[in-house]
């Protein structure tokens, strides 16, 4: 395969696959050891540690990023912001990232335990304009 998948040089057993490897109809193939985080678990998660840890959360709504330094708990200016926006990075004021565009998808459940994560899309010389990815559920298959 003449072009490399911008993926390839983050993950240090990455390579691609043979031609004995693929499914029936696939052209090609990339192989690697990754990690799916489920956020609807890792997040509360997170959250609960670093209050154990001494965080203070505070919400607010901001047009513009440098306003979240005023929303430190002390009164005073925060030291660091971290933007963390997402999707609203593209009309957040002082960022408006307009490279952020929104991606819709769909989830279908089925039941099955592929016991590895799987991505199917676009060869390497054509169009990206659809993908498709399968991995098991956090709470495993059901009975």
């Amino acid at each position: 395969m003449a072009d490399r998948p911008w993926y390839m040089d983050m993950m240090p057993d990455a390579r691609h696959l043979e031609k004995h490897e693929l499914p029936i109809g696939m052209k090609s193939g990339v192989s690697f050891t990754s990690i799916c985080i489920n956020t609807a678990i890792y997040l509360p998660w997170l959250a609960s540690q670093c209050l154990e840890h001494g965080v203070k959360f505070k919400r607010g709504v901001v047009s513009h990023v440098t306003e979240a330094a005023k929303l430190h708990m002390s009164g005073s200016r925060a030291a660091l912001v971290v933007n963390a926006t997402g999707l609203g990075a593209r009309t957040l004021g002082g960022v408006e990232d307009l490279e952020v565009i929104p991606a819709r998808g769909q989830i279908t459940i089925v039941r099955n335990e592929p016991g590895v994560i799987v991505g199917v899309g676009p060869s390497l010389e054509g169009p990206v304009d659809e993908s498709c990815y399968i991995m098991q559920r956090a709470a495993g298959n059901w009975t």
